[in-house]
């Protein structure tokens, strides 16, 4: 086992392919034991080249994998490609992201043959028990291929063709089980986002906006703005907010990579201070409080905070002020304890450790992760109705 692991993908089947047939040779129920144990995989050319050559060795490939594996990629996956694939059953699979090839009539009989089958409704036979799915494909959703996944709990569907009918499907109780869509705000009409964020399930919303469309935070919050949990602004305008006084439960506001001239301080200052609830606030790289007063004066405005967090590369020294007594009074105001994060250059973090001192305040440098969508995204957590 210890071998193996200098071997590639194609010198394991090479290797499986010499000693199978060797009844004293243990490489090959190894290699059985080793693809068993994997429960992810990923399909693109080159292995599909290898396999094209050697069906044999695919269907000995997919019967030691087809009873274990959990999770797929299948790039540029076509009908023939997936063909012996219908010979196995994969009762364990959950989540599969795949794409298909954009080519004419004539490449697609080169490609696929005579068979008329979409790719997608293969992987309906194929993995009917997927809780996840990641479709970048060419082809046309419809309802025939959601009814086959009644389990599916996330869809991601913002590199991929129109719905068709998302309505349709939505009235004849699909997604009756999804807790997470990822979709192009250009396919969302109001009806059909009413109908979509009032599904049983569901608890995560992505828009992703594209090239000739605007996300409007402020049109967005008007239905089930009282369940919302979680925004997260990923490049995105923040502008024209007319009904954030409904964002009564919002526990936490995420920015990512947001120019200045992406918001005015006046409409993120009023976004943040009418969250009654709101315990953290998160920043990336965001052009923002290039000075620390601008944070003090947001902590002030919003006593219900509990957590604050900063990441930003590009901040100079001159973030700190020499005054202290801003956040010597806006602190000793609180009721609570603040916790701040950051993760700055070296010299701003140094000149934190020192200034940033307070009983009631908390501070830490460790690495941060942030929840990224997209470029152009605006996300909302739901909270359990």
């Amino acid at each position: 086992m210890r071998i193996l692991k200098y071997l590639d993908f194609k010198d394991e089947l090479n290797l499986f392919e010499a000693t199978k047939t060797d009844p004293i040779n243990r490489w090959a129920s190894v290699l059985d034991f080793i693809w068993k144990k994997e429960k992810k995989y990923t399909f693109w050319t080159k292995q599909y080249e290898i396999f094209d050559k050697n069906t044999e060795l695919m269907r000995n490939f997919l019967s030691c994998i087809s009873s274990t594996v959990e999770e797929l990629t299948l790039w540029d996956a076509t009908p023939g490609r997936l063909e012996c694939w219908t010979e196995f059953e994969f009762p364990k699979m959950r989540s599969l992201r795949y794409s298909t090839i954009f080519c004419n009539s004539d490449e697609k009989t080169r490609l696929h043959g005579n068979d008329s089958v979409p790719v997608l409704q293969l992987m309906a036979k194929l993995f009917p028990g997927l809780h996840h799915l990641n479709p970048s494909s060419f082809e046309r959703f419809d309802l025939y291929h959601f009814a086959q996944w009644r389990h599916l709990k996330k869809l991601d569907k913002s590199y991929c063709d129109d719905f068709g009918a998302l309505k349709s499907a939505i009235e004849n109780g699909s997604f009756q089980m999804l807790e997470n869509l990822s979709i192009l705000e250009e396919d969302l009409n109001d009806e059909c986002f009413n109908m979509l964020i009032n599904l049983p399930n569901l608890r995560t919303i992505v828009m992703l906006c594209g090239s000739d469309c605007v996300i409007s935070l402020d049109r967005r919050i008007q239905m089930r703005a009282e369940d919302i949990e979680h925004i997260i602004l990923e490049f995105f305008y923040l502008n024209g907010l007319d009904n954030v006084s409904k964002l009564i439960n919002v526990r936490q506001l995420t920015f990512i990579d947001m120019r200045e001239d992406m918001f005015v301080d006046q409409d993120l200052d009023e976004l943040i201070t009418s969250l009654p609830q709101l315990e953290r606030l998160d920043f990336k790289n965001v052009g923002h409080f290039e000075c620390e007063n601008e944070l003090w004066n947001i902590v002030a405005d919003c006593p219900s905070l509990k957590i604050f967090r900063m990441l930003k590369k590009k901040l100079g020294k001159d973030f700190i002020s020499s005054d202290r007594s801003l956040m010597e009074n806006v602190l000793n105001k609180r009721s609570t304890h603040l916790s701040l994060y950051f993760q700055v250059p070296e010299e701003v973090e140094n000149l934190i450790r020192l200034y940033f001192k307070h009983p009631k305040l908390n501070v830490s440098f460790e690495p941060l992760e942030f929840e990224e969508i997209g470029k152009d995204s605006l996300t909302f957590h739901y909270r359990k109705t």
